[in-house]
C-alpha cells in the first residue's frame, strides 16, 4: 500500500511538536510512504527504501502572501499526488482547517478513487475561538465540519479530543495517539550528557521547557515559568537553571538558557542533560507531545491539568499544579529527589507500549486497510 502525508509546513527536519508527530507518523506507517511538505527550497530526499520526502517551494513567509498563494499550494500537492497515485492521503490536520478543506475538495475531484484520512492533531475550532474569537472560531468550525464528515476516516489523538468532534460534528474518531521514538532516547550515552551540559551550559539542576514562543499557549506558559515561577525556585535553589528550547525568546536571566532550535538528533540528548521537565499549558487542544519526550529522556514532570489532558500516565513521575508556587515547589522537590522518582517497570513497559510510534502505526495500519476494503 501507497501512503502519501501531505502537511501545509515543514515536517522534516522537525523542528516542533506538529512537525515531530507528522514525520513519526510517516516514518512509522507500515507501507511506502511519502511525505509531502512545504520548504525553503524543492528537493527529493530519500529516508530510506520505502520512505521519501517531498518537499516543495512554500512561496513566502509574509502571512499575506502566504494565503494568496494558498491555491497555489493546493495545485502543487494536488500535482504531485496524481504524479504519485497514492492509494491513501492523510491529511496532517495541524494547520487552519480552511487549508485542508480546499484540499480535500480537490483531491476528490482529482483522485476520486483515493481514500482520504484526516489525522487531527487537535480539534482546530476549538483553537481558533480560544485565539482569535468567534468569527475566526465560526469559519473553523464550518471548515472542518465538512473535512470530517467528507473524510473516508478520522483520527483523534485522545478521548477528550474525540468527544469533542462527536458532540460538535457527530462524527467519532478512532484513536491515534502522538507518541514517541523512545530508541532514539535509549541510545543516548552518559558521555552525550556530559558533553551537551558542557556545550550548551546546562547545570546538573536545569528544569527544561520545550515548544515555540510564536505559539500562544506555549507563549503564556513560558511567560508564567520566567516571570512567576523561577524567581521563586532561585530563592531556594540558586543554582537551579531553567532551558527554554524551540526557538527564540524575549527574555534574559542569568539562570536562563534559551538556545532557540537545535538539530533534531540533539533533542534526546537535551532532553536527558535536563532534571525536570515542564508543562504549564493553559488552554489548547490535543496531547502535548513534550511531556511524552521528557518520560523517554528519563525526566520528572510538573504539569497543569490541561498540560497532561488526554494522556494516560498512571505510575509517571507527574506532579500537577497550577498556580505559580505549587510549580516552584514542584520543581524544587523533584531538583531534590529525581534520581529516586524511577517508574515501576510495569509502568515504563506500558507507556512504551501505549505510545511508542511502531505500535501506534501498525494499528492504525489494521484499521486503514479495513477503511479501504469498505470504501
Amino acid at each position: 500500500m501507497k501512503v502519501a502525508f501531505v502537511c501545509f509546513y515543514e515536517a522534516y527536519p522537525p523542528a516542533g511538536g506538529a512537525a515531530s508527530v507528522t514525520y513519526h507518523a510517516a516514518k512509522y506507517a507500515l507501507g511506502r510512504k511519502i511525505l509531502i511538505q512545504f520548504g525553503a527550497a524543492c528537493a527529493d530526499e530519500c529516508v530510506s527504501d520505502d520512505f521519501v520526502i517531498r518537499t516543495l517551494d512554500r512561496y513566502s513567509d509574509s502571512r499575506l502572501r502566504k494565503i494568496a498563494g494558498l491555491f497555489c499550494r493546493v495545485r502543487g500537492i494536488v500535482k504531485v499526488l496524481e504524479e504519485l497515485a497514492p492509494q491513501v492521503v492523510v491529511l496532517e490536520g495541524a494547520s487552519w482547517a480552511v487549508y485542508h478543506w480546499l484540499l480535500l475538495r480537490r483531491i476528490r475531484r482529482r483522485l476520486p478513487r483515493c481514500s482520504v484520512v484526516y489525522h487531527a492533531h487537535n480539534v482546530e475550532y476549538v483553537l481558533r475561538r480560544e485565539r482569535y474569537g468567534r468569527m475566526a472560531g465560526a469559519v473553523t468550525r464550518w471548515a472542518e465540519r465538512n473535512i470530517v464528515r467528507r473524510a473516508d476516516l478520522v483520527t483523534a489523538v485522545s478521548e477528550t479530543d474525540r468527544a469533542h468532534f462527536e458532540a460538535l460534528y457527530n462524527v467519532r474518531p478512532i484513536l491515534l495517539s502522538n507518541g514517541v521514538d523512545f530508541e532514539r532516547f535509549d541510545r543516548v550515552t552518559a558521555s552525550e550528557v556530559r558533553a551537551a551540559r558542557s556545550r550548551y551550559g546546562l547545570g546538573p539542576n536545569t528544569a527544561l521547557f520545550m515548544g515555540g514562543y510564536t505559539y500562544p499557549p506555549n507563549k503564556q506558559g513560558i511567560d508564567f515559568l520566567v516571570q512567576a515561577v523561577m524567581p521563586q525556585v532561585i530563592a531556594k535553589r540558586p543554582e537551579a537553571k531553567l532551558a527554554l528550547l524551540g526557538g527564540a525568546v524575549p527574555h534574559r536571566a542569568p539562570w536562563l538558557v534559551a538556545p532557540g532550535c537545535i538539530p533534531h538528533d540533539e533533542l534526546p540528548t537535551f532532553v536527558k542533560a535536563c532534571k525536570v521537565g515542564l508543562a504549564p499549558i493553559f488552554w489548547g487542544s490535543g496531547t502535548r507531545l513534550k511531556i511524552l519526550e521528557y518520560l523517554a529522556g528519563g525526566l520528572p514532570v510538573v504539569a497543569t491539568a490541561k498540560g497532561a489532558e488526554g494522556l494516560e500516565l498512571d505510575g509517571q513521575p507527574v506532579a500537577m499544579a497550577e498556580s505559580a508556587a505549587e510549580f516552584a515547589d514542584g520543581i524544587v522537590e523533584f531538583l531534590d529527589h529525581s534520581r529516586g522518582l524511577v517508574p515501576a517497570d510495569s509502568a515504563r513497559a506500558a507507556l512504551r507500549t501505549r505510545y511508542g510510534w511502531p505500535g501506534i502505526m501498525s494499528a492504525f495500519d489494521t484499521t486503514l486497510r479495513q477503511c479501504i476494503r469498505l470504501r
